[in-house]
């Protein structure tokens, strides 16, 4: 009972840390990202509220605004947008309230990347600058892996704990995750798609390859099935803490 004690403890303390030091960015996993830089080409008038509405087609019949759901969000301050997704549609159209009146864009494909808003006398002008959000997956990245470790492994240990398995399989944990987080976090957000299919490609790869590496180094010792179920707990884990801190600490505002 007194181990038991322990390890919660361990746990408890561990959550804590992970809340108080990235509570920004505390759903771990991969989101495409949009930034928006602002430009005039007439006088500056006050920007006063902001939308980004997704389409699957390219004439926009069927336009919707991003939807709020814990970090996902569109938000402008006076000088910039920003848009964070689970998955966006391949088509979007910007239409920002300023001071005078109401501008929209042309409607344009994206998935991620920096773009420039130029605003005319009756409307904006989209353009690419940069075709990913590289820095920004990267520094999520960054924030992601000490939450991760720490949710997955503690998971690893009470696993372990529970099934009387060593706990040496935690140091196979260890290497599964700093080996697949890199994979999940720079690579497959790029992948184009309906909204939530790069996020579920990247929860399944997690899972699978996860279970993988701990089967190849531990197979004698835990199995095919103890590898898949301990894998799928550790990302189960992880994305439902994650999630959870996310809606308590949601990532943008909109104006207005």
């Amino acid at each position: 009972m007194t181990r038991w004690l322990k390890i919660l403890a361990v746990c408890g303390l561990a959550f804590g840390v992970g809340l108080f030091v990235t509570p920004a960015s505390a759903d771990v996993g991969p989101k495409p990202r949009m930034t928006f830089t602002i430009a005039y080409h007439i006088a500056p008038v006050a920007l006063t509220h902001g939308e980004l509405f997704e389409c699957a087609e390219p004439t926009c019949a069927s336009a919707r605004p991003l939807p709020r759901l814990g970090p996902q969000g569109f938000g402008c301050s006076a000088e910039q947008c920003s848009a964070t997704a689970y998955g966006f549609q391949p088509y979007h159209k910007l239409v920002l309230t300023f001071a005078d009146r109401k501008r929209e864009s042309d409607v344009f494909a994206a998935q991620s990347g920096e773009f420039r808003i130029t605003v005319l006398e009756d409307r904006l002008r989209v353009e690419r600058t940069y075709p990913f959000q590289f820095d920004s997956q990267l520094a999520g990245l960054v924030l992601a892996l000490p939450v991760t470790l720490t949710i997955e492994l503690l998971v690893c240990l009470l696993y372990c704990a529970i099934t009387k398995i060593h706990s040496r399989v935690v140091l196979s944990a260890l290497l599964a995750n700093v080996l697949s987080l890199p994979i999940v976090w720079l690579v497959l957000p790029l992948i184009s798609g309906a909204p939530w299919m790069s996020y579920g490609v990247a929860e399944i790869f997690a899972v699978l390859f996860e279970a993988a590496i701990l089967y190849r180094l531990n197979g004698k010792q835990i199995g095919g099935r103890h590898a898949l179920v301990l894998s799928v707990a550790m990302n189960a884990a992880s994305f439902l803490i994650g999630l959870g801190l996310a809606l308590i600490f949601p990532t943008f505002s909109n104006l207005g």
